[in-house]
């Protein structure tokens, strides 16, 4: 038989679980440099600096897409000098040369700044 409290208690992480995969976000990507082989992003965060959990580029033949997720509020583009913009650089295995730059949802990342008027 299971108690009462550790039922609760089930449950409570289980609640708590959903709330937090419900406040992950992608980050904005604010810039880029690329130098040899070395990307470095520079992106704002849904929440700090030290909230992202996921700093990742993934490679293919023709494309680098960017998966950096975070726990925060919604995503945001930047607007003013007290929203931190954060930097990774990404060592890869290519440099990035011709190859389209993607966010996480699969967009090149020209047409999510041509999207904000950037």
């Amino acid at each position: 038989m299971v108690s009462h409290g550790l039922a609760v208690g089930v449950l409570a992480l289980g609640v708590a679980g959903v709330g937090m995969v419900g406040a992950t976000e992608q980050a904005f990507v604010d810039g880029y440099s690329a130098s040899g082989s070395a990307l470095t992003v520079a992106y704002a965060p849904p929440g700090g600096c030290g909230q992202m959990i996921r700093l990742r580029a993934l490679e293919s033949a023709d494309a680098v897409t960017l998966d950096l997720l975070g726990f925060g509020g919604s995503g945001f583009i930047p607007m003013n000098a007290s929203q931190p913009i954060c930097t990774v650089t990404f060592e890869l295995a290519e440099p990035l040369g011709s190859r389209d730059l993607r966010v996480a949802s699969g967009e090149p990342l020209a047409e999510v700044w041509a999207s904000v008027g950037r």
